[in-house]
């Protein structure tokens, strides 16, 4: 704005003369208008201006009003923004520019957000949050991160009740649990390498030695159909001890590890695995009934993923405060919002990595064994599996007649290694007091209870014949003190009289 060769209208803000004799800046209360423009003489009349408002890439206008979305305004004024639907997955983020106070020729284009979503894992009370995040802020469409669970004593995590891929709104996911109480038989390794280098290593926790050829058996059901394909077992399982499954057809790498090599097919990473003895599931890996598709453009085998643990080329290692198998998995048939997180149980290592096969580490399980001992009874779970670092469930303890629960002898917190745990209890000690009713003293007796009583000597008194206490002595201290009461009887006299030398 000058005061050269330009017509200056004052702005419609200006209420009063300006008397400031100091700087002077035109365009702090003139609007610049060019030469010679006579129009807005003698009327108090402003400029007006287009506004075209752009409904941009992500989102369109609620209604296709072209007076919204070109409007006319005064010098000044605000434009009237037109309401915006946003397309899926986003929200709308304002203006490019501001519509308030015009002041000029104006284009106006809608921003866009992504849409900002909550996931919430909830753990359910029956586990621990080791690491990731329990609340996470997730774009739309994407997948939210599987935070790492240690479940709690008597309890094995096994799962999530929602999937949280390509997340569309907030949700809350739940932890998915089955109880246990005691190491079995279970998978302990899975190698989905490459080619036919494919292998399963069983571990046996139970504490006996367990004959494979009994009818033990891995079965698999190919891309989610419903047809088992069984492949037998042999040999014989020691406890602590693994058995290690290899394709015919492996690697001689891999071969060298085998304890058992099979001529049956064996699995891909979207292929379902589970361990059986007769009728009964022992554990399972993948989902029953759940058909994979491949990772399209790379036509990769993903399989079950999660928490960047899958069960497509890889060899995937139980975590060591595993202790039995998963045996509570829904079919994709009966809920298939179930989530089959890999990565809840399982470590990744790369494809064809077969340096952890033959051993299993179980260093985070140990038992706990919990002694009655001679006073009382124990309540409860008496041989218990325990996480490290946690503690085992106390027995309800209840004393005997007589005695006192005193507490426990041995370490049953923070478990780091194989604990027994003895109740203690302590006999009670009683008194038997004695009251003579007037006979000579007795002393108290104060003994064990249950312990024999030697039965004192009876009272004696001046005129009165012993009768006996008000209750039994008893042959053995009882539960409690006793108070026992002299009973007497007054001695009776005959007296004679007789006369010398007269009569009576």
């Amino acid at each position: 704005v000058s005061t050269l060769d330009m017509t200056l209208l004052r702005k419609p803000s200006v209420t009063h003369g300006r008397t400031d004799t100091g700087a002077f800046d035109p365009s702090e209360e003139w609007i610049g208008l060019p030469v010679d423009t006579f129009s807005y003489l003698g009327n108090r009349e402003f400029p007006k201006y287009k506004v075209t408002f752009f409904a941009g890439a992500k989102g369109r206008f609620e209604t296709e009003d072209p007076v919204q979305q070109e409007q006319e305004v005064s010098y000044g004024q605000d434009a009237i923004p037109p309401s915006i639907v946003p397309d899926e997955g986003y929200e709308h983020a304002g203006w490019n520019r501001s519509y308030k106070n015009i002041t000029g020729e104006s284009s106006i284009t809608a921003l866009y957000a992504i849409r900002k979503l909550s996931v919430d894992f909830d753990l359910d009370g029956k586990g621990v949050h080791t690491a990731g995040s329990l609340q996470q802020t997730v774009n739309y469409g994407r997948d939210a991160s599987s935070p790492v669970v240690k479940p709690k004593n008597e309890f094995s995590v096994y799962g999530w009740d929602k999937r949280f891929n390509g997340i569309v709104d907030d949700m809350e996911v739940k932890a998915l649990y089955q109880a246990w109480t005691s190491p079995g038989v279970f998978f302990s390794e899975y190698v989905e390498g490459s080619g036919n280098n494919k292998a399963l290593e069983i571990y046996n926790g139970t504490g006996l030695p367990i004959d494979l050829g009994s009818d033990y058996k891995v079965v698999i059901y190919f891309d989610g159909g419903s047809t088992p394909k069984p492949i037998p077992l042999t040999g014989t399982l020691q406890p602590g001890s693994v058995h290690v499954l290899v394709h015919f057809g492996a690697g001689d790498a891999l071969r060298a590890k085998a304890d058992q090599i099979t001529t049956y097919n064996m699995f891909n990473g979207n292929d379902i695995v589970m361990l059986y003895k007769g009728g009964t599931l022992l554990d399972c890996i993948g989902k029953p009934d759940e058909r994979l598709d491949l990772d399209l453009p790379n036509q990769d085998v993903v399989g079950w993923r999660g928490g960047g643990v899958q069960t497509g080329n890889r060899t995937l290692v139980r975590k060591a405060w595993v202790g039995e198998g998963v045996t509570a998995i829904p079919s994709n048939n009966d809920d298939p919002d179930f989530n089959f997180d890999p990565s809840l149980q399982w470590i990744s290592y790369k494809q064809d990595d077969f340096t952890h096969l033959g051993f299993h580490d179980t260093s985070s399980i140990h038992t706990v064994k919990f002694i009655q001992g001679s006073g009382g009874s124990l309540a409860g779970q008496l041989n218990q599996t325990v996480y490290t670092g946690r503690s085992a469930v106390l027995p309800v303890a209840r004393a005997s007649e007589g005695h006192t629960f005193l507490g426990w002898e041995g370490n049953y917190s923070n478990v780091l290694k194989d604990e027994t745990v003895k109740a203690l209890w302590k006999t009670n000690r009683y008194t038997i007091s004695f009251d003579s009713a007037g006979g000579s003293d007795l002393p108290s007796i104060s003994q064990d209870y249950g312990t024999e009583i030697k039965r004192p000597a009876d009272p004696v008194r001046e005129g009165y014949t012993f009768l006996g206490w008000d209750q039994e002595v008893p042959e053995s201290m009882p539960a409690g003190d006793l108070k026992l009461t002299a009973q007497w009887k007054i001695n009776k006299h005959r007296l004679t009289f007789y006369t010398a030398c007269g009569t009576a």
